[in-house]
């Protein structure tokens, strides 16, 4: 499987992310089958995520 491009819709990662944006607490129903920035294809994606869970556990 080594040089196939896993699948991926970048369109629903921003409405992912814009509805934290939007609404915080969506957060916590997310992190439940997102719990790591992992779960993003775009590496600009995983770093916007990982910001995001930083800044709800403070």
């Amino acid at each position: 499987m080594e040089g196939r491009i896993p699948p991926h819709n970048l369109e629903a990662e921003q409405s992912v992310l814009g509805s934290i944006l939007l609404d915080s607490d969506v957060m916590d129903e997310l992190e439940s089958f997102l719990p790591s920035p992992e779960a993003f294809y775009l590496e600009a994606h995983r770093k916007i995520y990982a910001a995001m869970q930083a800044l709800r556990s403070q």
